[in-house]
């Protein structure tokens, strides 16, 4: 069933591992898989073009795969591919105020729990999808840290004016941070009061969806910020790949780019 969509999100997995979602012209979200393996970065690279998000393309949807809360998946033809063309800035508020949920809560169809210093979760099997996108009442505090790995994280406010504190899995936004903090060579302080500031002076919409469970907690499906968009967009008319080229061109930083295998 060749379905046109529109790209939502870009989330990244482990290594070179991406997560695509998209919504169709019903504003149905979308998440396309390959039958036997992982989209990896590479898949995004397409001669002239790089698919990210608002990207208009269209794809061959095979069989629907529903594993809730996670319902949203497709199995795609991994043959058949065309690109349209990238929605230009001034269009993009339209498409993300057609989609828009009225907060965060009402979004996968299953009670939300909250364990302190554990973060947010449906339990698995419950629920009726995974992916929904929310305006952004406020944004408190954005930060990021090097565990071993730079983990970001928002706290922010919905309009049911309760509070979420979410770790962010968006690919494009990781990317900007880092190339500000390693070829800008901005500190985690600026990076973060920045970032805040953008934030707290533009409107701001959220992708948010569900982790899947894994092998600590298999039954819970953790609530994860996919993708994030302000208007003005904060990545200045670039996409993820101007940053990654960047970020490059130094090879010794511990960043998002040393485990990524990037076509350029």
């Amino acid at each position: 069933m060749k379905t046109e969509l529109v790209v939502t999100d870009l989330t990244r997995m482990s290594k070179d591992r991406v997560c695509i979602a998209t919504v169709n012209k019903q504003c149905k979200s979308i998440r396309p898989k390959l039958v036997n393996s992982n989209f990896r970065l590479y898949w995004c690279y397409r001669e002239d073009h790089i698919i990210q998000p608002f990207t208009h393309l269209c794809l061959d949807l095979l069989e629907p795969i529903s594993n809730p809360p996670h319902t949203e998946d497709w199995t795609i033809d991994p043959n058949f591919i065309e690109i349209y063309k990238i929605i230009p800035e001034e269009n993009r508020k339209r498409l993300l105020d057609q989609i828009i949920d009225k907060n965060v809560s009402c979004i996968f169809g299953a009670e939300i729990h909250h364990i302190e210093n554990k973060g947010y979760f449906i339990d698995s099997g419950c629920g009726s999808r995974s992916l929904g996108t929310i305006k952004v009442k406020n944004a408190y505090h954005f930060s990021h840290r090097n565990y071993g790995h730079w983990d970001y994280r928002i706290t922010f406010e919905d309009h049911n004016s309760l509070c979420y504190r979410l770790k962010i899995v968006d690919f494009s936004f990781q990317t900007y941070i880092d190339y500000l903090r390693v070829s800008e060579r901005k500190s985690i302080d600026y990076i973060e009061q920045y970032i805040n500031d953008i934030f707290s002076t533009r409107d701001l919409y959220f992708r948010v969806g569900l982790s899947r469970g894994w092998s600590i907690h298999p039954e819970r499906c953790y609530l994860q910020i996919n993708s994030i968009f302000t208007c003005p967009d904060y990545l200045n008319k670039k996409c993820f790949d101007d940053y990654l080229k960047e970020i490059s061109k130094s090879p010794n930083e511990h960043t998002i780019c040393e485990d990524i295998c990037i076509p350029f």
